[in-house]
């Protein structure tokens, strides 16, 4: 799998405050915005967290690189599970979220001879198989660099895109450990948990055909300063995976929060909400643009991938607050608005 190497992401923000009248009505909007890798300042991101780079392709052991399955898994027994393991995780190409693949994990046949169908796993770690699902983790090796992810930051929450066909009675998960190295980093737990600094988990649990985003808080209990994080995503139940279920995710990558640097620049846009409609104007020329709506617990109820420069929409959902998300060439831009 090779050595792995820390990836870099950097923001730029700023925070201005602007106020508009429109029929009466008053809007102040605090907005934020940050500019992807425009710094030399770095904070850890997941490595490969796109899927974009591979292994091994074309055969039954490929796998996207700094990430490890059934196929490169250890064990303590004379039965060589790694070598018996079925293919659990593909690359696919047919319908990514971005760019030009995304990662597809399926629960395989059950096996008669273990008494099991073989959980669709992957994991920046390194998996231990066991025929006796409880007994089965995934594990930061600290002694080798091709099983594990060194960091000393502490990010806000965890992102990315997901699709996910589960046959009935399965869940499927994400879930990420932030650990030092006094003991060695496992999932799920199994032990003393001194050593942990912070996890966050997200679950699926129903269908979803369509891509779609999700969002979970890291949430942590130590001021310790991180040595390793360890991830892992399974398409069935760690303890009772059913056949043929299948998760496809794409896009992940951490949030931090607060920002690294302040800095106030020129607003590229204006936005105002009156009588429940969203008017967005874009003041300088673009390419490619989206704007969305997300209620305060992260979770999108509106979203058009087709801007022009001068924009009216009606969201057609009930009045509140809601946050926006707007994306121009590749810029994110996000704050808070009201709808009436």
């Amino acid at each position: 799998m090779g050595d792995k190497s820390l990836g870099r992401n950097s923001r730029r923000f700023w925070t201005k405050i602007t106020t508009k009248t429109m029929n009466k009505l008053t809007v102040t909007l605090t907005m934020f915005t940050f500019v992807m890798g425009l710094n030399t300042l770095a904070q850890t991101q997941i490595e490969n967290g796109n899927f974009e780079n591979w292994e091994n392709l074309g055969s039954n052991t490929e796998e996207p690189t700094q990430w490890s399955s059934l196929k490169t898994s250890t064990d303590n027994s004379i039965l060589n599970l790694a070598n018996q393991a079925p293919q659990v995780i593909w690359r696919e190409t047919s319908n990514p979220h971005g760019g030009s693949a995304c990662i597809r994990l399926k629960v395989a046949p059950y096996n008669t001879l273990a008494g099991l169908s073989p959980n669709a796993i992957i994991t920046n770690g390194r998996v231990f198989a066991d025929i006796t699902p409880s007994d089965a983790y995934v594990y930061t090796e600290t002694s080798d660099p091709k099983w594990n992810s060194p960091t000393t930051d502490k990010p806000d929450s965890l992102v990315g895109w997901y699709k996910y066909a589960p046959q009935s009675g399965d869940k499927g998960k994400v879930e990420v450990l932030f650990h030092t190295n006094a003991v060695e980093g496992k999932l799920p737990e199994n032990g003393s948990t001194a050593h942990h600094i912070g996890s966050g988990i997200i679950n699926f649990t129903t269908a979803n055909s369509t891509w779609t985003r999700f969002s979970f808080p890291i949430n942590y209990t130590s001021t310790v300063t991180p040595n390793y994080f360890l991830m892992v995503a399974t398409a069935g139940d760690e303890l009772n995976a059913v056949e043929n279920s299948e998760l496809w995710l794409d896009d992940l990558a951490f949030v931090y929060n607060p920002p690294l640097s302040i800095e106030e620049v020129e607003i590229p846009f204006t936005i105002y909400s009156s009588q429940n409609q969203l008017n967005l104007k874009i003041l300088n020329a673009f390419n490619l643009g989206s704007v969305q709506l997300l209620s305060l617990d992260g979770k999108t109820v509106w979203q058009s991938n087709e801007i022009t420069t001068t924009n009216l929409f009606s969201p057609n959902i009930t009045a509140g607050i809601y946050i926006y998300q707007l994306q121009i060439d590749g810029k994110i831009y996000s704050g808070k608005i009201v709808l009436s």
